[in-house]
């Protein structure tokens, strides 16, 4: 082999695995233990309640999804690893992992034929589209796993049934696996009830005896019927059948929007990269019709690309029902960074549809692979500048994410706060009282537990030695006239690990504040280097502390200080 294609191998596949690495190190980054937005109902209440009613609870609507599987997952991860989420995080990327590894399995036996070595150089760049950090926030946010397991789940299940119509035998095991997966699609969220009726439409295209295809058809109506038994619509989201009716032009925009979103994360937020997004997304939904055309004409199609051509169908059915309740949230809602991963499965889809003619073209001419090579290395380094953004620093947003939990557990209403983490202030307060009265989640750390108590308490000054630290400023919180929000900081020499919250005593030796470390200290970075950069914090203290003598107490030493001098 050429020394120069070599080389260019090993820059395929080190930008591949640069790009795939840096997905994992920006969840890293930005794993946070603090429920986000939906989880303080849909995780945080739900594993509060699930005694009082198992089956229900588990079932019910979360919006117009039924995230079953997703809800037992956070069963295990409240039970087991104390609703810390990470367990979550790493569910969110063991799954994407099993994405890759089946698409890779789809691309490796569309050419099997050749065994060309450089199959792999597909499943490499396979690999980092799928991990783009363009779905961010699928990676990161804990709630996510029901989005990979909406695509997943389907994807095996339209496998299968291409397995299953070439297979000898009405019920053999392709067939029933790919029943049960359909079945499960609709306990992911709600474009998986689409799983069963698509799979007795594809049954009729691939030509199947009449008994599997009545049974598929039996199924979805079963299923379908379920879903929808007590289901109520969404108050937030536009009427389906007022939008079909009102509004047909739009929704096929914001259906095309959809399934152009990457656009916009490799290519820049531009009106231009929008309008184009939407071009390329339609190029989706006519290239992926054409070849289903194609593969019925030319039936029996092959198995393989037949399943990954019906799952490009569904993400497109599950962007236009998408469009026909999001449209009201306006066009700039298909963007969001949660709809990027089924868009980015369809398009892996169609690239190992696509993947036995790009590997023709690179074996055919001495000259080619210099072309493909150089082609993929291009395409590699423009997704390299939007994937850098996985190493953008979560720590301030992070911080004030604790101490937003902080005002929940002692039970202000910081609303500038926690906005970071629910978009209502009273309703996530009723429920991190309840959360917090039974130590459950956060509320059972170290940093949170029994914050509410401790207030008013004695607190031990013997034991600690005196340290450098102050108290800088405070806010006024809003309809909080008990408390204000006070930021300071405090510094040992010594490399020692703060504790994991600060408590700020009067000189009565009552407790008065409560302060969680970690905040952005520039000004001490640069007096005392990189040991002191975070040696900041913020936290709450009683309004009529304010102007008298203060420790701030952590737990290796203590600080004096007056706040309001």
């Amino acid at each position: 082999m050429s020394p120069k294609l070599n080389w260019l191998r090993l820059t395929i596949y080190s930008l591949s695995a640069s790009l795939i690495g840096l997905s994992f190190i920006g969840g890293v980054i930005g794993y946070s233990p603090i429920p986000y937005w939906d989880m303080w109902g849909a995780t945080l209440q739900f594993v509060q309640r699930f005694d009082d009613d198992p089956f229900r609870l588990l079932f019910s609507q979360h919006n117009e999804h039924r995230i079953v599987l997703s809800r037992l997952l956070f069963l295990v991860d409240y039970h087991v690893f104390d609703g810390a989420s990470a367990f979550l995080v790493v569910c969110n990327y063991l799954f994407a992992l099993a994405i890759w590894a089946v698409l890779a399995r789809c691309l490796l036996a569309l050419n099997a034929a050749e065994k060309h070595p450089d199959r792999w150089i597909l499943v490499a760049l396979l690999g980092a589209w799928l991990f783009l950090w363009a779905q961010k926030v699928n990676f990161t946010w804990a709630f996510q796993s029901q989005f990979f397991l909406a695509q997943l789940l389907p994807l095996l299940a339209f496998l299968s049934l291409g397995q299953a119509a070439v297979r000898s035998g009405t019920w053999n095991r392709w067939f029933l696996s790919a029943v049960l997966l359909g079945a499960m699609s609709s306990l992911t969220m709600a474009n998986g009830v689409f799983a069963l009726p698509l799979m007795a439409f594809g049954a009729v295209l691939l030509r199947m005896k009449p008994g599997p295809i009545i049974v598929l058809a039996l199924c979805a109506a079963i299923v379908i019927s379920l879903y929808f038994s007590d289901y109520h619509q969404p108050s937030a989201h536009g009427s389906v059948l007022q939008t079909l009716t009102s509004q047909p032009l739009s929704i096929l925009l914001y259906t095309f929007t959809y399934l152009g979103n990457p656009g916009v994360y490799i290519a820049g937020s531009s009106d231009l990269v929008k309008g184009l997004s939407a071009l390329v997304g339609l190029g989706l939904a006519v290239t992926a019709s054409g070849l289903t055309a194609l593969a019925v004409r030319r039936c029996p199609a092959h198995p393989v690309s037949f399943g990954l051509l019906l799952f490009i169908i569904f993400v497109g059915a599950g962007a236009f029902v998408t469009a026909t309740g999001r449209l009201s949230f306006g066009l700039d809602s298909a963007f969001s960074s949660r709809y990027t991963t089924p868009v980015l499965m369809a398009w892996a889809a169609l690239f190992c549809i696509a993947s036995p003619r790009l590997m023709r073209f690179h074996t055919l001419g001495a000259s080619r692979p210099y072309i493909t090579f150089s082609a993929a290395i291009t395409a590699l380094c423009l997704l390299m500048v939007g994937q850098v953004r996985a190493l953008t620093p979560m720590h301030q947003i992070n911080h004030q994410k604790h101490v937003a939990a902080l005002a929940l557990e002692i039970g202000i209403g910081d609303d500038t706060l926690v906005s970071l983490v629910h978009p209502n202030t009273d309703h996530s307060l009723a429920i991190a009282r309840a959360a917090s009265h039974a130590d459950l989640g956060i509320f059972g750390t170290l940093e949170l537990q029994s914050a509410r108590e401790l207030l008013g308490q004695s607190a031990m000054l013997s034991t600690h030695r005196t340290c450098a630290g102050d108290l800088e400023n405070f806010e006024i919180i809003d309809n909080e006239p008990g408390y204000v929000r006070i930021y300071g900081w405090q510094f040992a020499s010594r490399r020692e690990r703060q504790g994991p919250r600060f408590h700020i005593v009067d000189a009565d030796s009552k407790i008065v504040g409560i302060a969680i470390p970690g905040r952005a200290s520039p000004h001490l970075e640069e007096a005392y280097g990189q040991i002191a950069a975070r040696s900041g914090f913020t936290g709450y203290l009683q309004s009529g502390a304010v102007g008298k003598e203060l420790r701030i107490i952590s737990g290796q030493c203590q600080s004096i200080d007056r706040l309001g001098d």
